[in-house]
């Protein structure tokens, strides 16, 4: 697996909340990389809360993309990737944490992707 790690900078700006049917809540905190020349924000920081009070922080090496909550709030799942190349997809376990299945482009062939995925690409960007 390629680990690339990126440097953040600055307060991080919070994305728009989304919620789960189980009472999660989650949004990622976005941070400047002052490697990419601009001054755009990127996520760096999956946070999930219930009733206000935060349960997990899932910390990326690069940015999450994208995420999502799925089977009512049970499971997340992200993508976990730099600028380019290196895609590495997670299905974890909201609360504990435990990792259920990943799956790794262009290392894995395409026919070994998970069903999860389906839904992820459904999934609003960091934005």
């Amino acid at each position: 697996m390629l680990m690339l790690v990126v440097a953040a900078a600055g307060k991080p700006v919070s994305s728009k909340h989304r919620s789960a049917s189980n009472g999660l809540e989650g949004w990622t905190l976005n941070y400047i990389v002052p490697e990419h020349g601009d001054n755009d924000h990127y996520p760096r920081t999956l946070v999930i809360s219930r009733k206000g009070r935060i349960v997990r922080r899932i910390h990326c090496s690069a940015f999450i993309w994208r995420w999502t909550f799925l089977d009512g709030g049970k499971q997340i799942a992200y993508e976990c990737s730099p600028f380019h190349f290196g895609e590495v997809y997670v299905l974890e376990d909201s609360v504990s944490g435990k990792q259920l299945e990943s799956y790794e482009e262009p290392e894995q062939p395409e026919t070994r992707r998970p069903d999860w995925m389906d839904d992820l690409d459904k999934a609003p960007d960091w934005s």
